[in-house]
């Protein structure tokens, strides 16, 4: 029997325990071997809760520990490029979490250290590990349903400042604000529906002060033919987490698409325009951090081709183009 695939993680961040602790004790060929935080008490209490064996004292200690197979990294958003790098330049396997980094001058960087040592790297969008997005795809590639003429996201997600304080998504220069938190759910299916190179982009947000982050955002991508989509996005309003997805012939709901972030199932409603039936595609109750996790492991074990990175690249470039053209806009 092989090794299990030994991973430490760059920090004691919340969702490590979710993306990465929890989803490593269903999984025969993943451990978590090491933690390294710049708080170590709250490192320690993370080691005692999910048996890690050892809690370094830096970050540099635990990627370059023989130890290690593979590193997980759930920083700010502005640490991301910086410690993928080093992690590179120890060629050891990353997993770092969405979005990859802020810009695409980050991401060239990234991607050419990643190539100069041959390191596996994956961009931590969970969502994409799940049967519902290949049974999507299949329904876009056969045009069963005719061509997608549009796609609506709403994603609110309440996350009060006054409960978060020091949290980096309420720090602009640390890469925070609802469009970089929660933006790559809608631009990765938009990605897969209708590509990356809409004709032109509209944005808008508010921010929570003149040199702060976006509590609201909105957008609108606007692609040849007359398709379109539009996303809408806050930490201030009650949850909502849905898809839209109108094709020519049908329309496909895709409600609370973050479900199988709790190992809950999820349901795809087909409404065809010419009759009032609704027709169900139920997925069993899966999570989409289990899967991601193993889809990891079994890229480096060489037993499945890893996604491809331009497609984070282009995530990246359209991010960015979006995110300063809102931005902009609030401040003229």
């Amino acid at each position: 029997m092989n090794k299990p695939l030994s991973i430490g993680i760059l920090g004691a961040a919340n969702i490590a325990k979710r993306a990465i602790l929890e989803p490593a004790q269903k999984l025969k060929t993943v451990q978590v071997l090491g933690l390294a935080s710049r708080d170590k008490i709250r490192a320690e209490k993370f080691a005692e809760d999910y048996q890690i064996e050892t809690v370094f004292p830096s970050y540099d200690a635990l990627i370059e520990s023989d130890a290690i197979d593979a590193v997980y990294i759930p920083l700010a958003n502005h640490l991301h490029a910086a410690w993928v790098i080093k992690t590179a330049q120890a060629k050891k396997p990353i997993l770092v979490e969405k979005p990859i980094c802020l810009t695409l001058e980050e991401f060239d960087a990234i991607e050419q250290s990643v190539e100069e040592h041959r390191v596996p790297i994956l961009e931590a969008v969970m969502v994409q590990h799940h049967p519902w997005q290949q049974k999507l795809q299949e329904m876009i590639q056969t045009e069963i349903y005719g061509k997608v003429k549009s796609i609506e996201t709403r994603l609110n997600v309440p996350f009060p400042e006054e409960q978060n304080v020091g949290n980096y998504r309420f720090a602009s220069e640390q890469g925070g604000g609802a469009f970089l938190d929660l933006g790559t759910y809608w631009i990765q299916l938009v990605q897969m529906s209708l590509g990356l190179q809409p004709d032109t982009i509209e944005a808008q947000c508010e921010l929570n002060r003149p040199d702060g982050v976006d509590l609201i955002f909105e957008a609108r991508l606007n692609f040849p033919q007359g398709s379109f989509t539009t996303f809408y996005c806050s930490f201030e309003h009650s949850f909502e987490a849905h898809h839209w997805i109108k094709f020519e012939k049908a329309q496909i709901k895709v409600r609370n698409f973050l479900r199988p972030m709790f190992g809950q199932s999820i349901t795809l409603e087909i409404c065809p325009v010419d009759t009032e039936e609704i027709e169900k595609f139920k997925f069993p109750a899966q999570n989409y951090y289990v899967n991601q996790l193993n889809f990891f492991s079994q890229v480096i074990a060489g037993k499945i081709e890893n996604i491809p990175l331009i497609q984070s690249r282009d995530r990246v470039k359209l991010m960015e183009e979006i995110y300063n053209l809102a931005h902009q806009k609030y401040r003229q």
